[in-house]
């Protein structure tokens, strides 16, 4: 019965340790860019003429906001870099969430 009971365990550890997935440490920081791209996005199909001069005006302000602050400098790096695609797809009117995850973004 002890013999059962440890052969039991063991299984069940083997189990449970392996179905366990790894953390992304990144997780966190892949977020607060996604959010920022969309933030971004969002706000520059609703008031932009000049869309690229608006993304390069508002990109420091978005990345400011309190949930973005800990990856700000990176923030401002990556929208920047990524100006000129993110002007492509808002002239095409593709949704905020869909042009931050065509650039990799989200």
């Amino acid at each position: 019965m002890k013999l059962f009971v440890c052969l039991f365990l063991i299984a069940f550890l083997a189990l449970t340790s392996a179905t366990d997935a790894p953390k992304d440490p990144f997780g966190p920081f892949r977020k607060a860019v996604c959010n920022a791209c969309v933030d971004l996005v969002t706000k520059a199909e609703a008031g932009a003429v000049n869309v690229a001069k608006w993304i390069k005006d508002h990109t420091q302000e978005v990345c400011n906001r309190p949930a973005h602050i800990l990856v700000k400098q990176v923030c401002e790096l990556i929208l920047t870099d990524f100006s000129v695609d993110l002007e492509k797809l808002i002239e095409k009117e593709t949704s905020p969430k869909e042009a931050c995850e065509a650039i990799k973004l989200c």
